[in-house]
């Protein structure tokens, strides 16, 4: 009885260990994104280096607006796992494709649109858990 307490604590604390890197690689991922996209759309006019951060921040949260009213009952009512894993194979395959096109700051922030809205599915069902 014993063992098998002590082996069902291991397997939750790997799996906590394995949520919480998870978390923190998305979250990294997530701000080199918008950072460099950021980066990549201030090396025009000087205009453009003011307004880069509050261009890439806007479309970064667009879809979290959009999508709020739905999060709740993709998050509630899909298996969390496949929603895990399908948005973050969304944002993989966006960032791959995006990054072999690679038209510059154009085609990052349509880039960076596109994985703010698996990001938009992804957090919350990641905070249902």
């Amino acid at each position: 009885m014993a063992g098998s307490l002590a082996a069902r604590r291991r397997q939750h604390r790997w799996r906590l260990a394995a949520l919480w890197t998870s978390q923190s690689a998305r979250a990294a991922a997530d701000a080199c994104l918008r950072l460099f996209t950021v980066l990549l759309a201030a090396g025009g006019s000087a205009g453009q280096r003011e307004s880069a951060w509050h261009l890439v921040m806007a479309l970064f949260m667009l879809p979290c607006l959009l999508l709020a009213p739905v999060n709740g009952a993709i998050g509630n009512s899909l298996p969390k796992r496949g929603v895990l894993v399908a948005s973050a194979a969304w944002c993989l395959s966006v960032a791959v494709l995006c990054g072999t096109l690679g038209n510059g700051w154009l085609g990052g922030l349509p880039m960076v649109a596109m994985v703010a809205l698996g990001a938009a599915v992804f957090v919350p069902t990641r905070f249902a858990l």
